[in-house]
């Protein structure tokens, strides 16, 4: 959906184009128990072939084994009392609103933010690259959260 629909969408505000991601939802989507070293990797290769169709060598591999990096962290900052099940994957079902939510939007944010550091690659845009990333994140955070609710992903 990243390559075929949201690829074609462009936000031009203020003179500054923005994108809508949705990329990192298969970075949340992956089961808990999933090796830290395996989340890279499919970060790594879903990047890579999404890097193929938008033509960006590597912005968004990069990008996507940093938020397969920062996903153990933001697991554990929002693990409930009782911890991780076995059985129980990161997806609204299981986990509710408000925690999916905690993990995705972090998450999301820390992919944005390094996304459009590598796109852009200069220090001296830091403005731009904060004022992209705050203008993405809530666009599509409201796109993950459709396709949560409308397909129902369950791993």
């Amino acid at each position: 959906m990243q390559v075929l629909v949201l690829q074609n969408i462009d936000l031009p505000i203020a003179g500054i184009h923005y994108s809508i991601f949705i990329f990192p939802l298969f970075i949340i989507l992956l089961p808990f128990e999933l090796e830290s070293y395996i989340c890279l990797l499919i970060g790594f290769f879903l990047g890579i072939m999404t890097d193929f169709f938008y033509d960006s060598p590597g912005v968004f591999a990069s990008a996507g084994v940093f938020a397969a990096f920062i996903r153990p962290l933001i697991l554990s900052l929002n693990e409930p009392k009782t911890g991780y099940g076995r059985d129980i994957s990161p997806v609204i079902n299981s986990m509710g609103i408000v925690w999916f939510l905690r993990f995705a939007i972090p998450l999301s944010a820390g992919f944005m933010l390094f996304y459009y550091c590598m796109e852009v690659f200069q220090i001296s845009k830091l403005g731009v690259i904060l004022l992209k990333t705050i203008i993405s994140l809530p666009i599509s955070i409201i796109f993950i959260f459709i396709y949560v609710l409308i397909f129902n992903p369950r791993l």
